[in-house]
């Protein structure tokens, strides 16, 4: 049974008469006997459940569920709570634990994981894209992908993670394995190339690298010019969210002849992918476009200090323009309906970053408020709750450091991607998860029975499948 089922107390007491009552004739040393189950059996059962539960949580209602019914099956019935030994018992407990596990049945503030992150996390393209896992491999075996270096990692990496958002927004497989390759032909703002988009023998591999449906869709990524449609480049100049709406089919410039007209569908679909590029490389400081594509001159240090870049204003006011046309709608911003403004979101910015920077010049209370204020100018950033569950938690605010965990799980799932780009998705993600276990146990851990799971530092060991399996 999965340990996050488990931990629901009146499961325990309610199963376990019923597990009692299969247990009707046992042989005994003396001969067969009969241990009927009764009412007031069940009754005893339950409520024993229950307070063991109140005592130690719903693991020790597990622990005593499992006990009982190990002494019913062996004939010896229930004695004495002081038997249970530790090897038939449930292998964990918690240390400390001043309070126990508690997870109501529909608990808001244990956000399940969406099976499209889940995809993410273990990246099993092939559930949901049977062949990716062979294109992506295709594509590392390629120096120009694997050995270029790009915004804030290699192309071939930024490659894979485009296409994991798109994975992570539930797009159909087309459009993430465009993004797989999204800017292979180049792109209307970038300056380098792995394919030449004007031979049809390039066009040939590629479409054998990733499908032949997707390849046409990546020709028009790197060949027109998808700053212009909905005003995405105005919006990005000018720090507007202004977007046009997309209507209909749309003329487009193309870099390698005349106009071409592309249905409202495909433009929206190129829309997204642009929104994923970008995504995956929202810093200040980016390696191509700030320093390969420029004036050595001009050039700051890269990698510089990693503060997010102010650019989610724009790709909301996009997403609105273009999701009455997209088959799958991200889950980004509302799932594009919310509207951020550019001064909104670099005030947030710059609250979030004062406090990463200045941690140890400002107090807890100084460093909550800032991240309050930044959550409600900015409402789609889980980074930004993240810090603030774990300023309650280390002032042992349990229930409001679960909630803002909780928080930042769902902002997570939603966005897809890191905007604060120190550490990885997965790394954000897991993070939280174990935060809203250790808020649940008062700050403890499932801990290993045992002197042998004890370290040099006299600290009982943690179980990580145990830990894991409490995860929401």
């Amino acid at each position: 049974m999965h340990r996050s089922d488990s931990c629901n107390l009146l499961q325990h007491a309610f199963r376990l008469p019923r597990a009692l009552k299969g247990l009707k004739k046992r042989s005994l040393p003396g001969g067969s006997c009969f241990l009927p189950m009764g009412r007031w059996t069940a009754g005893a059962a339950v409520a024993a459940c229950v307070l063991a539960g109140c005592r130690g949580g719903p693991l020790e209602a597990e622990r005593l569920h499992a006990w009982v019914t190990a002494s019913w099956t062996s004939g010896r019935g229930v004695v004495s709570n002081n038997e249970l030994p530790a090897a038939g018992a449930v292998a964990v407990e918690f240390v400390p634990a001043p309070k126990p596990l508690a997870k109501e049945l529909f608990d808001a503030d244990r956000p399940a994981m969406p099976e499209r992150i889940r995809t993410v996390l273990y990246r099993d393209w092939e559930r949901r894209d049977p062949g990716a896992t062979e294109a992506i491999r295709r594509i590392r075996s390629k120096p120009a992908f694997v050995e270029f270096p790009h915004a804030r990692d290699t192309f071939a990496n930024h490659l894979e993670s485009t296409y994991a958002i798109l994975q992570a927004w539930d797009q159909p497989p087309r459009v993430c394995r465009t993004g797989l390759v999204h800017t292979a032909y180049s792109g209307d703002l970038f300056s380098f190339f792995a394919f030449d988009a004007a031979l049809s023998s390039e066009r040939s591999r590629l479409a054998a690298l990733i499908g032949e449906e997707a390849e046409p869709l990546v020709h028009l990524f790197g060949t027109v010019a998808r700053h212009e449609f909905v005003g995405l480049g105005r919006m990005m100049a000018n720090r507007t969210i202004d977007a046009e709406d997309l209507a209909g089919p749309v003329l487009a410039r193309s870099r390698l002849g005349p106009d071409v007209e592309l249905d409202a569908t495909v433009v929206a679909e190129l829309i997204v992918i642009t929104l994923a590029d970008y995504l995956d490389q929202t810093l200040e400081v980016n390696g191509w476009r700030d320093h390969h594509m420029v004036d050595p001159l001009d050039t700051p240090l890269f990698p510089g200090a990693g503060r997010p870049e102010v650019c989610l204003f724009w790709m909301a006011a996009a997403c609105r323009a273009v999701k009455d046309f997209l088959e799958v709608v991200p889950p980004i911003f509302d799932s594009c309906t919310a509207t951020l403004t550019s001064r909104d979101e670099e005030r947030a910015r710059d609250l979030y970053w004062a406090v990463v920077q200045n941690r140890t010049e400002l107090s807890d209370a100084q460093a909550g408020a800032m991240l309050t204020e930044a959550a409600a100018l900015n409402p789609h950033i889980g980074e930004v709750d993240a810090l603030a569950a774990q300023l309650h938690f280390r002032n042992q605010r349990f229930r409001k450091a679960k909630r803002l965990a909780a928080s930042a799980l769902r902002k997570l799932y939603a966005m897809g991607a890191t905007w604060d780009k120190r550490l990885s998705y997965e790394a954000w993600v897991g993070f939280c998860r174990l935060l809203v276990v250790r808020s649940e146990a008062g700050g403890g851990l499932p801990r290993a029975p045992g002197a042998h799971n004890v370290n040099d530092l006299g600290a009982r060991l943690v179980p990580i499948d145990m830990a894991v399996e409490l995860m929401p």
